[in-house]
């Protein structure tokens, strides 16, 4: 392979999609950083810059749609903590992001304005899908915590079970503390609020 080719397969190689291994994690194990675009500067003609920024654009989309897919299809593979970590995981590539494109686009000549245009464009696209995977992962997450109650409580209500006096509210109760304690401390106030408001 070319010079060319070997500098943009090392410039999308290099970036590692987000797997938190837990909520608390204060950094998804990820790069989105402009020295792949350094390191291509180096070897590429600068008229060829474009084309690693949008290839790493690509990468990032590609992952993007993996994640939605797997929130769609196999969302009762998810628990409470899988999901704190993909909500903050997708707030902090969002952010990473915009400092990706913001070093980036520097980088490319000025001459090639109407490219600039386009990456910005695209990047306004990539970190809206980072805002709507976090804001699909609170929706995930509300519905498998009602899924939890359900089992536990919902399934109950009206049974004879509930007509024998079994303390259903208490347990409602204690099981949305236990949930709401930890989650709180887990995300965002954003995403917190957004989630009770959903339950």
């Amino acid at each position: 392979p070319s010079e060319a080719s070997k500098a943009l397969d090392a410039a999308v190689k290099s970036m590692i999609s987000p797997e938190s291994a837990s909520p608390e994690t204060s950094a998804p194990r990820c790069r989105v950083r402009p020295t792949e675009v350094t390191v291509a500067k180096e070897k590429l003609p600068p008229d060829h810059l474009k084309d690693v920024v949008s290839t790493c654009f690509a990468a990032l989309r590609t992952y993007q749609r993996k994640s939605f897919e797997n929130l769609e299809n196999q969302w009762r593979e998810y628990d409470a903590e899988m999901l704190c970590a993909l909500i903050n995981d997708n707030q902090r590539m969002m952010e990473k992001c915009d400092e990706f494109k913001d070093k980036s686009l520097r980088m490319i000549p000025e001459h090639q304005a109407t490219d600039i245009r386009m990456l910005e464009f695209i990047h306004a696209e990539v970190a809206a899908d980072y805002a709507g995977l976090a804001k699909e992962g609170v929706n995930v997450l509300g519905r498998c915590i009602i899924v939890d109650l359900d089992e536990a409580v919902f399934s109950k209500i009206y049974t004879a079970e509930w007509e024998t006096g079994t303390r259903l509210t208490e347990t409602l109760t204690a099981t949305l503390e236990d949930y709401l304690n930890d989650i709180k401390e887990w995300i965002p106030t954003a995403f917190f609020d957004k989630l009770v408001e959903q339950i």
